[in-house]
């Protein structure tokens, strides 16, 4: 097996590989299995240390200690703080996981193809249900057997039964499980099929190279191209991971953004729309023993609520967990302590629909979420159907565990006013977060996705995010079968295959920065350099095509402005003249704005930069350290009448920058701009021609841009000073 342990390095450490990979969790696993199986070289880098079965603690506590990110204790920042939990291990969670397995819901699949119909074809519904199939084979992937349930999750069937709602055996990934009830400390015996003793296996038997103890501290890129990763190692060796085709990040809802957040990468509403599912729980009594620690961990679900955002689960913990949850001191407590054999708990997992956020703060990790009233509801609502369904299994008595509230009852109604009268602040409840979405979401949208659809990052080539940051709602159910399908179509399209693992048309790439250039048809430039008007409507590729004379032919032979028309839009503005080495470090692209002067009455405008996208990318204002859209160069569209323009040019309009309010230090506040419509009764293709005006002089430049047509305007922005009266 080829595995560097971190906490072993003396030196530093460089390889290069095809594709280095964040995170060795059900996304990590996942990508590098694929990857490999497809012939590229891997190399996974993980924060935590290889656990073999035998090292997996005994107690919860000292699990919580080596196996959990933080202990178990990172907590979220709210109206009511509440711990999220992390594994740190080669696997992520899953060694450590309940090993529920679902499917990716139908509903949810269709959801997000309403608000974004090009999820369809990233992910499409066979490809996934496919792959999930594929999975759950390898994983071995099965109901939980009547023979190792235990009371806990038999007892959970009974009063679902009773009370008819919907209820199944949980499917997990397991095989020949004896029925520990450590699935939360790790399998002692190994009998879970987590996914470092499956998939992660299988990368590494076909070659990956898996690096523990080390954790990622930057993404390295070089113009807006992904180049590989680099971390420090438990040791404090320093590591470095070249990657020649693709950087995958898989390293979970709450790392991932901060990993891109610690490397720069700041585009669109990266560590936004945190989404979670939060779960509360209640204790039973019962007559006879139930021996909560024994039997499956998490061996029953009730379903049937699925539509109300609600899951209900059985629990299984150490017997020091569930010592600390007993209530009383002294005489109370030792009498509870004997009664332990008899109390269980049950939990509801809450679809919440509150957003939250995740930060980077002074090197820090910080989350901020806070549930909405409408989750609270679902608290109370899943607390009431959890006690009747206890009761109605035969329990003495059961314990909501809500503060101000009745703390033992054995009473429906009581349960029936917890639900309608019961607290509405979140405060009042004893709560968990276990599944993690949405901080890198995926989308067609540049500025309200962090991804593409097809998992690459929307700024920064070879760039990819696989884990469940990517979806773009919370599922409702236990995501790491979904996680890992998803992570699967990640690493095929990092390998330039589609979602099915085909291999794409073979389409040229294009750098960020520099778009493609196609030169103009011949059968477009020769009839405008004669001065005959084309038979076909130039576009902007066509002025791309062109070299300065022809461009000064088509401007000499424009259409003048109609300032009403252009009163209220924004253009995507290119510029035409820049040779190749500046467009890597100047305004290739930019944004003009016409807005009409409520004091003046005429047609202002600003500029606006812009993230460097090239030509069709994404159209994403640079932005201030306010927040707001970087601004430059103020004008005013004038009437060329009078004006003695250099080369004889007679047009309709300029663009006026020297009376327009810029600033001194400004350099386009010389500006002089010939500015005319390309096609006749359209202004939606403008070209103009670079002038200034020093004192009474014209300087002409052979610099030539164009703008088309965007869209209204989004945002008015004033002059930085007062304009200046103008003469006629």
């Amino acid at each position: 097996m080829n595995h560097i342990d971190g906490r072993s390095l003396s030196s530093p450490l460089t390889l290069t590989t095809d594709v280095v990979i964040v995170g060795s969790g059900p996304a990590g696993a996942a990508a590098a299995r694929e990857a490999v199986a497809r012939g590229a070289r891997v190399v996974v880098l993980e924060a935590g240390r290889w656990f073999e079965p035998g090292e997996h603690p005994r107690s919860a506590f000292d699990a919580m200690a080596l196996l959990y990110r933080d202990m178990s204790a990172s907590v979220v920042i709210g109206r009511a703080p509440m711990p999220y939990i992390q594994g740190k291990m080669v696997g992520g969670s899953s060694p450590i996981n309940g090993a529920i397995c679902w499917r990716l819901p139908r509903d949810v699949h269709e959801g997000w193809l309403r608000a974004d119909p090009a999820l369809g074809d990233a992910l499409p519904w066979a490809v996934l249900e496919a792959l999930t199939d594929e999975l759950e084979e390898r994983l071995h992937v099965r109901p939980t057997d009547p023979a190792v349930a235990g009371p806990k999750n038999l007892l959970m069937a009974r009063g679902a039964e009773a009370l008819g709602i919907e209820h199944r055996p949980i499917r997990r990934n397991v095989s020949g499980c004896e029925g520990s009830g450590r699935c939360i400390q790790g399998c002692p015996t190994g009998r879970k099929r987590s996914v470092d003793v499956t998939l992660l296996a299988d990368a590494l038997d076909g070659g990956a190279t898996l690096i523990s103890s080390v954790e990622a501290e930057g993404i390295e890129v070089d113009g807006a191209v992904a180049q590989g990763v680099r971390g420090l190692s438990a040791s404090g060796a320093r590591v470095r991971v070249v990657a020649r085709q693709a950087v995958i990040v898989a390293a979970s809802a709450v790392q991932s953004p901060v990993l891109l957040l610690g490397s720069g990468l700041r585009h669109g509403p990266v560590g936004q729309h945190f989404q979670c599912h939060p779960g509360v729980s209640m204790a039973g009594r019962f007559p006879d023993p139930v021996r909560m620690w024994e039997g499956a961990t998490q061996g029953h679900e009730v379903i049937g609520l699925r539509g109300e955002g609600l899951k209900f689960e059985a629990l299984g913990f150490g017997l020091g967990v569930l010592a600390g949850r007993l209530d009383g001191v002294g005489s109370t407590f030792a009498r509870e302590l004997d009664d332990l054999a008899h109390q269980l708990d049950w939990g509801v997992a809450v679809k919440a629909e509150a957003h939250g956020r995740v930060r980077r703060v002074a090197g820090r990790t910080v989350v901020t979420w806070s549930p909405t009233d409408r989750d609270v509801a679902k608290f109370r609502r899943g607390l009431r159907v959890l006690g009747e369904m206890m009761l109605a299994a035969g329990a003495d008595h059961v314990a909501p565990g809500v503060r101000g509230f009745t703390p033992r009852t054995a009473s429906v109604g009581d349960l029936i006013r917890l639900e309608q009268d019961g607290p509405t602040h979140p405060m009042a409840f004893t709560s968990a977060i276990t599944h993690m979405f949405g901080t890198c979401r995926m989308g067609s949208d540049a500025a309200q996705n962090v991804v593409r659809p097809d998992l690459r990052h929307h700024t920064v080539e070879r760039l990819f995010v696989a884990d469940s940051s990517v979806f773009p709602t919370n599922l409702g159910v236990n995501p790491q079968l979904p996680i890992m399908a998803v992570a699967t179509v990640c690493a095929r399209r990092a390998l330039g295959l589609d979602a099915g693992g085909a291999p794409m048309a073979a389409t040229p790439r294009r750098h960020p920065h520099i778009p493609e250039v196609p030169m103009a048809a011949p059968s477009i430039i020769r009839p405008v350099i004669r001065g005959v008007e084309p038979a076909l409507a130039l576009t902007l590729e066509d002025l791309m095509g062109m070299n300065a004379s022809q461009l000064h032919a088509v401007l000499e032979r424009g259409h003048a402005l109609d300032p009403d028309t252009l009163a209220g839009r924004q253009y995507l503005g290119v510029d035409l003249s820049l040779p190749e080495l500046a467009r890597k470090v100047l305004w290739h692209t930019f944004r003009k704005t016409f807005v009409r002067d409520e004091d003046s009455g005429e047609v202002r405008g600003w500029n606006v930069k812009m993230e460097q996208h090239g030509i069709d990318g994404a159209r994403i204002p640079r932005r201030s350290w306010r927040g707001e859209p970087v601004t430059f160069g103020h004008y005013r569209v004038r009437s060329a009448a009078g004006q003695r323009f250099p080369r004889q040019w007679r047009g309709a309009h300029f663009l006026d920058y020297t009376t327009a309010g810029n600033l001194p230090i400004d350099p386009a506040g010389l500006g002089f701009t010939p500015l005319v419509a390309v096609n006749a009764a359209s202004q939606d293709l403008l070209l103009g021609w670079e002038v200034f005006k020093v004192g009474p002089a014209f300087v002409p430049t052979p610099l030539y841009w164009a703008l088309r047509y965007e869209g209204p305007v989004e945002h008015q922005v004033a002059p930085p000073r007062p304009a200046r009266r103008h003469s006629a």
